[in-house]
């Protein structure tokens, strides 16, 4: 893969990004209402800033986002009780199943705990991977370094997961990688790795909005490997909810709601132009 180090590339890719996430796009929207609404055209400018005002308030709706996850990414359910039996009795019987959690970023200075710590994605990714391995007694291991947005970050996000693992958790990795600043390197630097402890069987942990394009670029990475064979991928997503989506606060705008649907947004886009 051809990475652009450009710094104007990397300056507007975040800004365009920005851009046409919700709420922005339909703030935008909204002006270019009030705008018609100035030059005398007042229907097509009533039409706009009612759009605005309904995707304002959908943008900020976790239904709304639970909705486009399922309908955009198909996104995967939640690792059932039986899966996770059957992957139980399976490293019993023959071995070769193993967890592998993918970071989503850390905090290079997290002053309640006076140094680095995983940001609220890979934390909770982190805890998801360690519950999964006690249960189907695998080992575990972790993907991730420093981004390339992260500039002033010293510490990879892998030698943070190691610490905590092993002094929160009491859960030491099995391995860790953390040379990757991405998720197609998460997944190339990772298979090497993956056939060293002879994994057959991975069970992939990342957020849900986040499971396909992951497992597209697992696939890729194995296939260019020659490996697509070797190993099963099962996705194990973090981050679920209730299947509620009916329920009246689901469609309320709330900071929750707000994040997951800019979140769906943001791997539309980046599934999109994965290839």
């Amino acid at each position: 893969m051809t990475v652009d180090l450009n710094p104007l590339t990397q300056f507007f890719k975040p800004f365009a990004l920005t851009l046409v996430q919700p709420p922005l796009v339909f703030i935008l929207l909204a002006v270019a209402g009030g705008f018609r609404l100035q030059r005398g055209r007042k229907r097509f400018g009533w039409v706009l800033l009612g759009m605005a005002a309904a995707g304002i308030w959908l943008s900020g709706c976790e239904g709304f986002g639970l909705y486009l996850g399922r309908e955009w990414l198909k996104t995967p359910p939640a690792l059932g009780r039986g899966e996770t039996e059957r992957l139980r009795a399976l490293q019993a019987q023959e071995g070769g199943v193993a967890v592998l959690v993918l970071g989503g970023g850390a905090r290079q200075s997290a002053p309640e705990y006076q140094g680095p710590s995983l940001n609220e994605y890979s934390l909770p990714r982190l805890r998801l991977g360690i519950w999964l391995a006690r249960q189907i007694g695998a080992p575990l291991g972790f993907s991730g370094g420093v981004g390339w947005q992260a500039r002033d970050q010293t510490s990879s996000e892998g030698e943070i997961a190691r610490r905590i693992a092993a002094e929160e958790f009491r859960h030491p990795l099995s391995w860790v990688e953390d040379q990757s600043r991405d998720t197609r390197e998460n997944a190339r630097f990772s298979v090497a790795l993956l056939r060293q402890h002879q994994v057959r069987t991975l069970v992939l942990v990342t957020h849900e909005q986040h499971m396909p394009r992951s497992l597209r670029a697992f696939r890729d990475a194995l296939a260019d490997k020659g490996a697509a064979s070797e190993i099963t991928l099962i996705p194990a997503p973090a981050g679920l909810r209730p299947a509620e989506r009916w329920r009246l606060s689901a469609w309320l705008p709330s900071s929750e709601g707000y994040a997951r649907v800019r979140y769906v947004v943001y791997e539309a886009i980046a599934l999109a132009g994965a290839h």
